[in-house]
């Protein structure tokens, strides 16, 4: 009798010690495992994500066989019109410190300056990173380069405008309340300098966002000026 009841206890605590061990592993899952579950493996991607992704891969094998003369082509039908109304824009963003500041503060350092470039610059390559990691994303990156470009021209060509052309500019340094016409007194040389430096910055900004996304249409550019006029070809 008493070996039967000493075998149930026995087995009672067996049993106790395996629901331990299942419920102690069972909160370790939901702990680590079950965490480390969900960063790792993404949520399936929406139907109409799919679709988007489907049709812009299509599209853009569509596009890859399209002769890449025609694609320029194409492509100026609609980047030349953006462009140029980008242009515009960019011509006239120096002066908006008369509208935000006042005229009082006309030629302010910040405006006239390559910040509105640089700002371009920076909102076409976040563009371009948001592109490469979202594959549902528009792929509009030329659209957004020549938009880019153009205004940092046109932000380039008012500053030199104002320094090599109209000439006698005072810039306008300092902050509202601390006002300073001029750097130096008596000479207008360190304003036409710093819009002069500023502009050819505005330039090389330029430069930069259209070889940043019309880097194949350049080098097609160079290939075909190398092989009809041989310009670009080094010289023996």
């Amino acid at each position: 009798m008493r070996s039967v009841l000493r075998r149930r206890q026995i087995r009672r605590q067996m049993t106790g010690e395996m629901v331990r061990e299942m419920v102690w592993a069972g909160q370790r899952f939901l702990e680590e495992d079950l965490q480390t579950f969900v960063r790792e493996v993404p949520p399936p991607p929406s139907p109409l994500a799919t679709l988007t992704a489907a049709a812009q891969e299509g599209l853009g094998r569509l596009w890859g066989q399209v002769p890449l003369s025609w694609r320029m082509v194409l492509q100026a039908g609609v980047l030349v019109p953006v462009g140029l109304v980008s242009l515009g824009y960019g011509l006239a963003w120096p002066d908006l410190d008369i509208r935000v500041l006042g005229i009082g503060w006309h030629r302010y350092f910040l405006f006239h300056s390559a910040a509105g470039a640089w700002l371009l610059r920076e909102f076409a390559e976040s563009y371009t990173a948001w592109v490469q990691r979202d594959p549902t994303a528009p792929r509009l990156q030329k659209v957004v380069a020549a938009v880019a470009s153009a205004g940092a021209v046109g932000i380039a060509l008012h500053l030199l405008k104002d320094a090599l052309l109209d000439g006698n500019k005072s810039v306008v340094f300092g902050i509202p309340g601390l006002r300073v016409n001029t750097l130096v007194p008596g000479t207008y040389l360190d304003d036409d300098l710093w819009l002069v430096a500023n502009g050819l910055w505005a330039l090389k900004i330029a430069r930069d966002v259209v070889a940043l996304a019309f880097g194949e249409e350049e080098r097609a550019v160079r290939a075909y000026l190398a092989e009809h006029f041989g310009w670009g070809r080094e010289r023996r």
